[in-house]
């Protein structure tokens, strides 16, 4: 969804654009309104604009100035004047700042739309399917030496910590990172490789990744990437020099940017390569001998909370405070003897019921099939405890203990004589299997019905306030596209629709209950004018608020 911010200190002017692109069916957009530059700066501020149409000649500061601003912090959007000034030098001017688009105020709705439709072109254009390939063919041929992603898997595995050695083999590997100072993880993943089987196929694919991220990124932070575990990514961040300069909190502006700019990637990815991508992102910059336990407990983030949903969004705070909620310890990990079993635990934890199975049955057939031989009792035995440690550990990390306990006989997990042979064991172990799928499986049923909920709630209890997707994000702490998707994904209904609908119904129990006048009442659900709830109310209901509490 394309993000539209429309700027003017003429509130008729930004109702009535508001209004225009409302009902113009042919984009999607998701927009914003402010009423001075400054206002326009608090929206550039929390959140990423693709487009800012605005007017030049404004109080304190002028559209021109806010153009230089939208490019310092946001260099990709687009920018489109519309004022009532005729003037080639503002033409000039915004010509020589890249401006997108200028047009009069007088022109018609089908200019204005279509100064849009261009900008909206131009965005789509950055990131064309075949330049990407060919630029992914290209670094294909031309990958980074093995050395420099052997040396960053070596301290992120925890074999190198001394800071002095990591520094120096950071300078002799000419790595654009610093040694000397902290770095940011962020993980990925690919939730999903569809078609793409070939394992040529999927690394070509991961040099699209990477070159959509760093288009994305434009040269505003450093970074290394290593893929590992076939669908998972680690990008290791910092700060460029320059920005280190700025005053305290430079670190929170540059992880606004890089939460605005993965929503940015995660949409290209989708729309492009058909690749659904889900990114964590840790809290905060670690000393280099921490980046092993930052990377581990980032890794089981991302496998037992993330789960196997589709373009997820998150921070380590946002994951950890779902954590806590739910009663999880999110620094335990599970020790396993068979590195078979770390996949199975992979698994049981993502929620791979047909991966597991499939792997728990290869595994059977290495411990002796269904049969109870003598020789195999040992492959047995280590087989069947392990596959407890791993159900035991999951239990206790989901909260789900009492539940299972009344589905099956916990007891008899910690006791294989406690069944009448081996073929008995296996099955109680694969029932054992599907009631924690299935508990899985409902719990994050759960879990996205309460974000509805809380939506909902939010959205209730704020009618006149900001319910912007963006806001609504902020509350939930999850990213705004994701919520959208998933609002429409279980219930529906376009989440702007069930906001407009809220409104809808606050007013007609006003009107029907309520004394208030009008321009009360459109400012109660807040309406920017009286003039814009009645053709909002009219919209909706063919009659004008008036008409409607008359009947």
């Amino acid at each position: 969804m394309i993000r539209l911010l429309i700027v003017d200190d003429e509130e008729l002017i930004v109702e009535g654009l508001v209004q225009l692109f409302e009902n113009y069916d042919k984009l999607e957009l998701d927009i914003y309104r402010a009423y001075s530059a400054i206002e326009a700066m608090n929206w550039l501020k929390r959140t990423s604009i693709d487009i800012v149409m605005t007017d030049i000649r404004m109080p304190v500061m002028s559209g021109l100035d806010l153009q230089r601003e939208i490019r310092r912090l946001w260099p990709r959007s687009r920018v489109i004047f519309l004022t009532g000034f005729d003037d080639f030098h503002y033409v000039q001017d915004a010509i020589r700042h890249e401006a997108a688009d200028y047009i009069l105020k007088t022109e018609d709705e089908s200019t204005i739309l279509a100064a849009v439709e261009k900008a909206v072109g131009y965005l789509q254009r950055q990131f064309e399917s075949d330049l990407l390939l060919e630029q992914a063919k290209l670094q294909m041929k031309t990958a980074l030496p093995l050395l420099q992603k052997e040396f960053l898997w070596d301290v992120l595995q925890g074999q190198i910590r001394l800071e002095t050695v990591i520094a120096q083999q950071i300078e002799e590997l000419s790595l654009s990172l610093d040694g000397k100072r902290p770095v940011l993880l962020l993980l990925g993943r690919v939730d999903d490789w569809g078609a793409y089987a070939k394992p040529s196929d999927r690394m070509l694919l991961v040099y699209a990744l990477q070159n959509i991220m760093e288009e994305c990124l434009h040269g505003s932070v450093n970074t290394a990437l290593i893929s590992y575990d076939q669908s998972k990514l680690v990008w290791l961040v910092q700060q460029k020099e320059h920005t280190l300069q700025e005053a305290d909190g430079s670190w929170e502006t540059t992880m606004l940017f890089l939460t605005s700019t993965l929503e940015l990637v995660q949409s290209t990815c989708k729309q492009l390569l058909k690749l659904p991508v889900s990114f964590l992102i840790g809290d905060k910059p670690v000393a280099w001998n921490r980046c092993a336990e930052n990377f581990q407990q980032l890794k089981l983030m991302l496998t037992s909370y993330l789960g196997m949903k589709q373009e997820l969004l998150m921070t380590e705070k946002n994951v950890a405070e779902h954590f806590q909620e739910a009663g999880h310890d999110r620094d335990a990990a599970i020790s396993v003897s068979m590195s078979k079993m770390v996949k199975l635990e992979t698994y049981l934890e993502t929620g791979q019921k047909n991966e597991f199975f499939t792997l728990l049955s290869e595994m059977i057939k290495l411990a002796g099939g269904t049969s109870g031989r003598a020789e195999g009792e040992g492959l047995r035995l280590q087989l069947y405890y392990s596959m407890i440690a791993i159900y035991f550990s999951h239990m206790n990390r989901s909260g789900k203990v009492e539940a299972i306990r009344m589905q099956i006989d916990i007891s008899k997990l910690t006791k294989m004589e406690s069944h009448p042979g081996w073929e008995e064991a296996l099955e109680f172990l694969w029932r054992a299997a599907e009631v924690l799928f299935e508990l899985r499986h409902q719990d994050e049923e759960e879990r996205d019905r309460e974000v509805i909920r809380a939506i909902k709630r939010y959205v209730e209890s704020n009618l006149a306030s900001d319910l912007s997707l963006t806001r609504i994000g902020e509350i939930t702490g999850f990213n705004p596209s994701y919520l959208s998707r998933l609002y429409k994904q279980i219930t529906g209904q376009v989440l702007s629709e069930y906001i407009m609908e809220a409104r809808l119904n606050k007013a007609k129990e006003l009107l029907k209950q309520n004394p208030r006048k009008i321009h009360e009442i459109a400012e109660a659900l807040g309406f920017e004018s009286a003039t814009y709830f009645a053709r909002f109310f009219r919209k909706m209901t063919n009659v004008s608020p008036s008409e409607y509490r008359e009947q």
